[in-house]
């Protein structure tokens, strides 16, 4: 039974963590697309997560039956917890940051 509230809780918190995940990507997409390609790069994030939920459904399912469901969460959190840590480093918050972009593209992305 504890066990069941502590797992409540996580998931509790994940999912609440995951509530900031959307209202993030859509700003980034404001600051990162042009008027032109807001639109696209919104559909195709939107329809990232149906595509996602297809194929990690079956491969969670697998990775269930071989290694168990604690081991499953274990191994499916570890990569976005990499990736949370490979963002923070490399993703500047704005266009005007970054030194890769020339000062013309910087512009367009601005208005």
């Amino acid at each position: 039974m504890k066990n069941r509230r502590i797992l409540a809780g996580i998931r509790f918190l994940l999912g609440a963590a995951e509530s900031l995940i959307i209202p993030a990507m859509l700003v980034l997409l404001t600051k990162w697309f042009t008027r032109s390609e807001r639109s696209r790069a919104n559909t195709t994030l939107i329809l990232g997560n149906p595509v996602t939920v297809l194929w990690m459904s079956t491969l969670t399912g697998y990775r269930i039956q071989r290694v168990g469901g604690q081991m499953t969460f274990v191994l499916e959190g570890l990569p976005s917890l990499v990736w949370a840590f490979l963002w923070i480093k490399m993703i500047d918050d704005h266009p005007e940051q970054v030194t890769w972009l020339d000062e013309e593209s910087k512009r367009e992305l601005s208005l």
